[in-house]
Formats: structure tokens, sequence, C-alpha cells
């Protein structure tokens, strides 16, 4: 129900919702992720931050880590001691605020992703899967579109300049990557192009050594008063001397 109200973008109920998750289950560090996320969409920067701490403090450590780790964000990267920590700082798209929105983004993306594909591969989690990490990496899509065959049925993600294609083979509920058969016996040489510029096995990777992660900033179409002492930067009339 969580799931399907998300994916309607329907965050009032959502918050229903996991405000019983987390009444009824206040020890659950899963009841304190979901409750983050909602905050979060519900532009309740705060809130959001300080649930995930909660839930960070009710799961085990490693896990608690993963979270937080921007590693998967490092191909392309030369430097062999990438930092999370320094990832997450330099991107930081309001330094007055005490929080940093990228990676309550990020939290969100990875809870998310595990939310709604955790239950196609037994034993991995959301954000493991290929849909996941798009998600992951790039967002909710702009866009969605699903189509089906007598025996598959196939999920695009849209991203404006940009999307990923996956097929669910078998309609046995786990989406990959798509990746096109090549023809029969021994193809011609057009059949094997189309079919390699039509593999997103491919051209996923390509796309995410082209562009690892994207996060638009938009402050949840709200503006932030600015500190007084920080505004009176702007002008002559104080001495801060």
């Amino acid at each position: 129900l969580l799931t399907a109200t998300l994916l309607a973008g329907e965050y009032e109920e959502s918050n229903r919702i996991v405000d019983e998750m987390v009444h009824e289950l206040p020890d659950d560090p899963n009841a304190w992720l979901f409750r983050a996320l909602v905050s979060f969409r519900l532009n309740r920067i705060s809130d959001s931050d300080a649930e995930f701490d909660k839930a960070f403090e009710l799961m085990d450590i490693d896990l608690a880590a993963e979270y937080q780790d921007a590693t998967r964000f490092s191909i392309g990267f030369v430097d062999s001691a990438y930092s999370s920590s320094d990832f997450w700082s330099g991107r930081d798209p309001f330094l007055l605020t005490p929080e940093n929105e990228r990676r309550l983004e990020h939290m969100v993306r990875m809870v998310y992703a595990d939310l709604r594909f955790c239950s196609m591969f037994p034993g991995k989690r959301g954000w493991e899967t290929e849909p996941g990490d798009v998600v992951v990496r790039y967002g909710l899509p702009v866009g969605e579109a699903q189509t089906s065959t007598r025996l598959d049925k196939y999920l695009v993600l849209h991203y404006g300049d940009f999307f990923f294609k996956f097929m669910d083979l078998a309609k046995s509920g786990k989406l990959t990557f798509y990746s096109p058969k090549v023809g029969d016996g021994a193809p011609a040489f057009e059949e094997i192009e189309r079919a390699f510029d039509d593999d997103f096995a491919i051209r996923s990777r390509e796309q995410f050594r082209k562009l690892p992660e994207r996060f638009v900033y938009d402050g949840h179409g709200r503006r932030r008063a600015m500190p007084y002492l920080v505004s009176v930067f702007r002008g002559d009339s104080l001495d801060l001397d």
C-alpha cells in the first residue's frame, strides 16, 4: 500500500500509513526509513534528517553505512581513495542549512528503490537490482512506460534526455536491462548494429560513465530565508570589527 501511494505521488496518504507503522513498530528501522522518505517528499527536511538518524541507530552498522556510501558513483574516477564524505560535502546544494539535501535525497532514493524492487531477486536489496541502481543514480523518472507481448513484459524509465529499457523475461517479475537477440544463425551486419544500439546492458554502462549521477535541487519549490548574519554582509551599514 505504501509503494502504491508513493508511486501515485499521494504523499499525504503515505504519511498516514507510515505514522501507523512507526506507532506499531517503533523499534523497526524500516518503519523509520519509510517515515524519513515521506517526510522528505513533504519538504520536512529537518524531520527527515532526524528520522534517518533514528533508523541508522536501530539497524546494523554495516547496513547503515551502505545507505550513505557514494562509491557506486566512482566509476570513471582514477582516485582509489574516493571518499563518500567528500562526495556529499562537495554536493550540498544549500550550505546555509544544517542538512545536506543531496545526501538526504540519495538515502530517500535508496529506500524507494528497496521498497519498490526488493522482491524481484531473493537475497538482493532493491538498490542492487538494475532498475533500482538507475533510480538511485537519477531519482524518480519523469515518466514510465510499460508494454507487454504474449511472452514478456517491458518497462521504460524516461529521464528527459535519456532513458533505460528493462525486460521482464517470461513475465517472471525480474526486471533486467533489455538486451535483444541478434537474429538466427549468421545475422547480417545491420542486425548486429541495430541490436548493439538497442542493448541497454551496454548503453547503461556508457550512460553511467558519462553521467554517474544527477540531482537538481529546487528546494521543493519553496524559498528559504537567509540568516541575518549572512545577509548583513551584502550591505555596508554594519561594522563587523
